[in-house]
């Protein structure tokens, strides 16, 4: 039937068909740095490196295509297979995980950070050494500029930042700016350790009786 076979102990260990399919009747080992290699050029290499490293390796040579895994349900899990990593869904979420927990996934109008304790964080976490008046973080909102499609030039309408007031050991000052735009110019609410500043006038629109500016005193006037 044009095939060839290689027999062990009776058994088939490797099956080549007439189609050149190749079947292999037990695993395919390869020593530590030997690689498997794909493609006429060997441009996908799956290999393990043993030493200080020791690790196992997928790389893709190629400069133009890249590295596609296609999977309607795509999950990375540790070695014992009983924590997930990462889970990619076909037409749904991308949930990262902590600890086997999802903490955040992707919407359809965006990002959603999850926890199932009271407390849901989002951290801004900045590593290097601060100076005085460093921005620790920022968020940026950011849109088309005008109805103009594809072509529409993106534009930062209003983004948020804090900022290291104080930088010694133990100390905790900081302040906390939102920052809107008017006429391309940065317009600020600061809130610091005295209270609340504005570089731009305030406006307060009101259209009924109960609404308003009220500043309050919580002691005797003198």
């Amino acid at each position: 039937d044009n095939s060839l076979q290689f027999r062990v102990n009776l058994g088939t260990a490797i099956d080549i068909d007439s189609s050149r399919h190749t079947t292999f009747g037990g695993n395919i080992k390869l020593a530590d740095a030997g690689e498997l290699r794909l493609g006429d050029n060997g441009e996908l290499q799956l290999f393990h490196e043993s030493g200080e490293t020791n690790l196992s390796r997928i790389y893709s040579s190629t400069n133009s295509s890249g590295l596609s895994i296609n999977s309607n349900l795509l999950k990375l899990k540790n070695e014992a297979n009983n924590d997930d990593y990462i889970t990619c869904t076909n037409g749904g979420a991308v949930v990262l995980h902590w600890d086997d927990s999802p903490k955040a996934a992707t919407i359809d109008q965006g990002l959603q950070v999850q926890h199932s304790a009271a407390e849901t964080q989002l951290q801004l976490y900045r590593s290097d050494n601060l100076a005085v008046n460093n921005p620790v973080g920022r968020i940026y909102f950011i849109g088309k500029q005008h109805n103009d499609g594809a072509n529409a030039a993106d534009k930062t309408y209003c983004f948020l930042e804090t900022k290291a007031t104080d930088t010694t050991v133990n100390s905790v000052n900081s302040e906390f700016n939102i920052f809107t735009k008017t006429d391309g110019v940065d317009k600020a609410v600061t809130f610091a350790d005295g209270g609340a500043t504005f570089n731009a006038s305030i406006d307060i629109n009101s259209s009924g009786n109960s609404h308003g500016l009220y500043v309050y005193k919580n002691s005797n006037i003198s």
